[in-house]
């Protein structure tokens, strides 16, 4: 059973933010082999090991409202990450000490940035919650793969996509499941409205300028499936509108693609071409309606451009 680790990200009070100072003391039990210097060193690093343990502590309780975590996973969390909680002990002062030859006894003021032990402390957790569910993840991967073997019905291609939705579409173990989905999906021409409004919701979490492989596939299966519906229209030109000016090209030929009826391909090239007149696709300037409307002509079937031109040809002159 796998604990996972829940993080909201929050805002710290500036006054929290400020360094603090601390006074502890360590008596340090030495072995035959230990020198003055290496007990100091042992003394200094135990007891700095306890401080980032208590302050790690401190922090994780302060942020009980945003951080599910048990105090044990905290102490265990904490003492796997000691060498990097350190870098928060900004300057350390031995104030006093004493050896006697068997026990080194120190006394410390140590200053930690409570800033920079928040942050770690996040990025650790944040670590730890996506290991966690890496993990948890597999079994619903297998069951996905395994359900591809078998879709011969509705029912079954439908249990698969349930599953498959509940994958993110990034880490490189779920985008090989999508994949074969995706594969499968399109060698046997199933066309499934829950993974496509999926496929539509994930396109707008994908960064452009990239130019990512997932956009690529989200295209080619949507294109092939030979029709759309007028919010995947919107979701795939919404797409469009955030790419650099040079990169909407690369995706024509699967947004149009021809296996699609002419009436799915002239609302879908009406659409462009209405967010093309109002500056909407492209970035940082957007692409211009007279320079990119013959191109898109040129990729149409016959028909669609006619009526296209025709609807078209007083905004183009």
């Amino acid at each position: 059973m796998y604990k996972v680790f829940m993080i909201i990200f929050f805002t710290i009070a500036a006054s929290q933010l400020q360094a603090q100072s601390f006074v502890r003391e360590y008596t340090y039990n030495a072995s035959e082999n230990d020198s003055k210097a290496s007990a100091r060193n042992a003394a200094l690093e135990a007891l700095k090991s306890e401080l980032i343990e208590e302050v790690g502590v401190s922090v994780v309780s302060s942020l009980e409202n945003e951080t599910k975590v048990e105090g044990d996973d905290v102490k265990t969390m904490i003492k796997s990450q000691l060498q990097t909680f350190s870098i928060a002990m900004t300057k350390t002062e031995i104030l006093d000490e004493k050896w006697d030859g068997e026990k080194f006894w120190i006394k410390v003021k140590i200053e930690v940035d409570s800033d920079a032990m928040k942050e770690q402390v996040k990025k650790t957790i944040q670590v730890e919650v996506e290991k966690q569910n890496e993990q948890l993840l597999e079994p619903l991967r297998e069951e996905v793969l395994l359900g591809l073997r078998n879709l011969r019905t509705p029912e079954r291609i439908r249990a698969v996509t349930s599953k498959a939705v509940k994958l993110p579409m990034e880490g490189e173990n779920n985008l090989l499941v999508h994949r074969e989905v995706l594969g499968v999906f399109q060698k046997y021409a199933i066309d499934d409205t829950l993974y496509r409004d999926f496929l539509v919701s994930t396109l707008k979490k994908i960064q452009p300028d990239w130019n990512d492989n997932r956009a690529h596939w989200i295209f080619e299966y949507l294109g092939n499936t030979g029709s759309y519906t007028k919010q995947e229209i919107d979701g795939l030109l919404d797409f469009f509108a955030r790419m650099p000016k040079s990169m909407p090209n690369n995706y024509y030929y699967n947004f149009f693609n021809k296996t699609q009826t002419n009436e799915v391909l002239l609302a879908a090239a009406d659409a462009y071409v209405s967010r093309l007149s109002q500056g909407k696709i492209g970035r940082p300037l957007p692409i211009m309606l007279q320079n990119e409307f013959p191109t898109l002509l040129r990729i149409l079937p016959q028909e669609v451009s006619k009526t296209l031109e025709l609807k078209w040809k007083k905004e183009i002159k």
